[in-house]
């Protein structure tokens, strides 16, 4: 009998994708929107401080990668091969 041991490995993964991404809008905001006086354009936009446009790009990201993942394991899944299977 074998004993299966499964790392908790996919959250660590969620987490560093997300994080991942928001730190490529991060420069994609300091290189082009605050370089090239973007922000000037954006309502609510804080120059060089946290704010709305920071808070959507971390609620998209998030909601992006998390469905993502779920339809990744969910076609991966075991339960999902079979007709009969429960």
């Amino acid at each position: 009998m074998t004993l299966e041991v499964k790392p908790r490995l996919p959250i660590l993964l969620k987490i560093t994708a997300v994080v991942t991404f928001y730190n490529s809008f991060v420069l994609f905001e300091e290189l082009v929107v605050d370089r090239q006086g973007l922000w000037r354009y954006l309502p609510f936009y804080k120059f060089g401080k946290f704010c709305i446009w920071d808070l959507a790009a971390i609620a998209a990201i998030s909601l992006i990668v998390l469905n993502e993942w779920r339809y990744f394991t969910k076609i991966k899944s075991p339960r999902s091969v079979g007709p009969n299977r429960r």
